[in-house]
């Protein structure tokens, strides 16, 4: 049976909220919401407005991909995101209460386990031109505004694409990896992106062992890296 993973979310008050005592009780409702919108998760938790423009709060979930809805109808503030949540791996996330209504954004998710001795690789997206050939020295990355979560045994990276990728397209995805040494690797990721949003993100999931970084360790760094053993879930 899969596990629930234990979700540490920590959460910006709003400036409604913030205007107000450090004895304030809020009402913060959060939702995990799927595919077929419906909740996985929902829950109202009452915090008190306290001394820091933070607070956190703690739950439990099941693994899936998420639309992450936060409301307090007493400040009239809300937030959102885009979760995948791993089976078994805890996590602390960083979100933001607004006043009013939030700005919905249309990313796309990588996420994938780290062992923890492994941490300084530091695991994100790279982009390149689609003349970058494999085997290779790599060209500059392509401007890519990105979000990275990094926990104890895993990674996550929110990816949000623009209009300026289109003159590069069919662009060259990578995993960039940092080396023992502070160097990187670049891992060929052979995956479309941007897709066109369909009300849900695309995700993918690289996961990265031991045996992925000793592989590594004999290749080049700053070379586009094409090698087949590594496989990529997309969704």
């Amino acid at each position: 049976m899969i596990g629930l993973s234990h979700i540490a979310l920590n959460v910006t008050l709003c400036s409604a909220m913030t205007r107000r005592g450090p004895d304030t009780p809020i009402d913060v409702r959060v939702r995990l919401i799927n595919r077929i919108d419906k909740p996985a998760y929902d829950h109202t938790f009452r915090i008190t407005r306290g001394y820091a423009d933070q607070r956190m709060i703690d739950f439990n979930a099941p693994f899936g991909v998420y639309g992450l809805v936060m409301s307090s109808k007493q400040f009239g503030c809300n937030g959102t995101d885009w979760l995948m949540i791993l089976p078994d791996h805890d996590r602390t996330i960083n979100e933001t209460l607004v006043d009013g209504r939030p700005t919905v954004t249309h990313p796309t998710l990588m996420v994938g386990s780290l062992p923890a001795s492994f941490s300084y690789a530091n695991p994100t997206v790279a982009l390149f031109d689609k003349s970058q050939a494999c085997n290779t020295p790599v060209g500059d990355p392509l401007p890519l505004k990105t979000v990275v979560e990094n926990d104890q045994n895993a990674f996550y990276v929110w990816m949000y694409p623009d209009a300026s990728l289109a003159p590069h397209a069919p662009v060259v995805v990578t995993v960039q990896l940092t080396a023992a040494d502070g160097e990187n690797h670049y891992v060929r990721l052979k995956v479309p992106f941007p897709t066109p949003w369909r009300g849900f993100p695309e995700t993918w999931e690289f996961n990265i062992s031991e045996n992925t970084i000793d592989g590594l360790s004999q290749e080049k760094t700053g070379t586009l890296l094409c090698p087949r053993i590594y496989e990529t879930s997309a969704g």
